[in-house]
């Protein structure tokens, strides 16, 4: 059977259209998604910052009695990706260990999307001390859904390492009642 370039723009379509090539242009390097937390000098909190789909945040606290305020926007490649809820974990030591975890999620499968950069953003409130220690994790969801789409999808004719391909049954007739009308 031969190879129809139009069978694969059919499959591969789809892929482009949904933001994907977009998205894959990040890296999953550990350096990319490694949180810069930096003390800011007029206020008790810290600014927050990452190559990471241009990660950008503040952790602030109003006074001693308020809650640490976080504040978290990321440049995403769609108009479908967003951002989870921020997931905190309080370690039960003093300075409090908090261990923040934001989750960049692709599109839901079948939404229509518009293929730009768009700011979603993340807040949340932690009860903590002044005092408490902070780290900041990001996790790329994006990346693995897109990896996950390549796996699944057909090589290209010519790729390398592509399986060889078993070929394709031969037509059987169907099995037509005696004295059924068959066309010539």
């Amino acid at each position: 059977m031969k190879q129809n370039p139009i069978l694969w723009l059919l499959i591969l379509l789809p892929a482009a259209l949904s933001g994907c090539s977009g998205v894959c242009a990040n890296d999953d390097d550990e350096q990319d998604r490694t949180v810069t937390i930096t003390a800011m000098e007029d206020t008790l909190g810290y600014t927050l910052s990452a190559p990471f789909y241009q990660f950008s945040g503040t952790l602030t606290k109003e006074s001693s009695k308020d809650p640490w305020k976080l504040k978290a926007d990321f440049y995403l490649p769609n108009s479908g990706c967003y951002v989870s809820d921020p997931e905190i974990l309080i370690a039960e030591s003093y300075p409090e260990q908090v261990k923040i975890t934001l989750t960049v999620n692709p599109a839901p499968p079948g939404m229509i999307i518009l293929p730009a950069f768009f700011v979603k953003s993340a807040e949340a409130e932690i009860q903590a001390s002044d005092e408490a220690v902070f780290s900041v994790v990001l996790v790329d969801k994006i990346r693995r859904h897109h990896d996950d789409l390549k796996r699944r999808l057909p090589a290209p004719p010519g790729a390398p390492n592509q399986q060889p391909r078993r070929p394709a049954p031969k037509p059987v007739p169907p099995k037509l009642p005696p004295g059924a009308y068959t066309p010539q």
